[in-house]
């Protein structure tokens, strides 16, 4: 089952992050403010071509408002890590690899 309030709060979490009001992306998209705002509450379910035409505007991928309706997630969280270690220094990246290494090691040894 679909839960498109999930959907709504990450299209809202999605708009903050992109600085802009409900008015503001409601005029990018064509609708009425209260459409959208209803969209982001879970209230009403858009249209494919709106359902697009929001995640265009706010420049996210369909996958991350759908991530727990889609089961490849996971891709999407592995997406979402990678765009975060792209930001650290090589220090810090070497560090984090070191401790997925320590981890995943420990797994390995607790299934033997």
């Amino acid at each position: 089952m679909v839960d498109i309030h999930n959907i709504g709060k990450r299209m809202k979490k999605s708009r903050k992050n992109a600085n802009l009001t409900q008015e503001q992306l409601a005029e990018k998209v064509n609708l009425s403010t209260n459409y959208l705002s209803s969209i982001e509450r879970g209230d009403k379910i858009p249209r494919l071509e709106t359902f697009v035409k929001i995640a265009n505007a706010l420049n996210v991928s369909a996958d991350e408002l759908l991530m727990d309706v889609i089961r490849k997630d996971r891709a999407v969280k592995y997406t979402q890590l990678c765009e975060t270690l792209l930001t650290l220094t090589v220090e810090e990246s070497q560090l984090i690899n070191t401790i997925i290494e320590a981890i995943v090691g420990e797994f390995n040894r607790k299934k033997k």
